[in-house]
């Protein structure tokens, strides 16, 4: 019985990191999609100015 309850816990604990891992990754690529989306719109006064 101690290890079926083990085991639970331990597929439990293996489901759990894999989906918040794989809401992570896809969280922080959603924010890098869009700044680079805003950053080329945008105007960007660094690059196309020249320096004075």
């Amino acid at each position: 019985m101690t290890w079926f309850v083990s085991l639970v816990m331990f597929w439990v604990g293996v489901s759990f990191g894999f989906v918040l891992g794989a809401w992570w990754v896809a969280a922080h690529t959603r924010e890098r999609e869009m700044d680079e989306r805003c950053c080329r719109d945008g105007p960007s006064d660094r690059e196309e100015q020249p320096l004075p």
